[in-house]
């Protein structure tokens, strides 16, 4: 079964169509919406600012994937990071060039995004996914 879902991004409409398994949200008429847990292993996580750098600096040669838009890229960006937009319609094809052995650190601007690409890159085989809690806005704030 097919699911369409509208993103309104930067005054663009983007339509994105997935099976129904990946919807990472569900509406509840009792309890409004309630996000999926896609982070239900000690290796596929959603860590705090702190954490997540820790985790960084200790794991050796990480991807550290930065999916925001190119735009939000050079406006700033963690060290080291590849400039992967999730939105871009090559983000599947840049992902099965990579190595799923390795550990992959994700983020996006408010963690809206990222938890859409760690659900793409669990089930594209990637078995140590981190995501930035709050996002790159979380790194700029003191």
């Amino acid at each position: 079964m097919i699911a369409v879902t509208i993103y309104f991004y930067r005054n663009r409409f983007l339509q994105y169509a997935f099976q129904k398994s990946d919807v990472l949200c569900n509406f509840d008429a009792n309890h409004g919406w309630s996000n999926k847990n896609i982070y239900n292993s000690p290796t596929i996580q959603q860590l705090p600012k702190e954490v997540y750098l820790a985790k960084m600096a200790e794991t050796e040669n990480p991807y550290v994937l930065d999916i925001r838009t190119r735009m939000e890229y050079n406006r700033g960006h963690v060290e080291g990071s590849q400039s992967m937009s999730v939105i871009g319609n090559s983000f599947d094809e840049k992902i099965e060039l990579l190595d799923t052995t390795r550990t992959v650190f994700v983020y996006c601007e408010t963690a809206h995004r990222s938890p859409f690409a760690t659900m793409k890159l669990k089930r594209m085989g990637f078995t140590r996914i981190y995501d930035l809690k709050g996002g790159y806005m979380t790194l700029r704030e003191n």
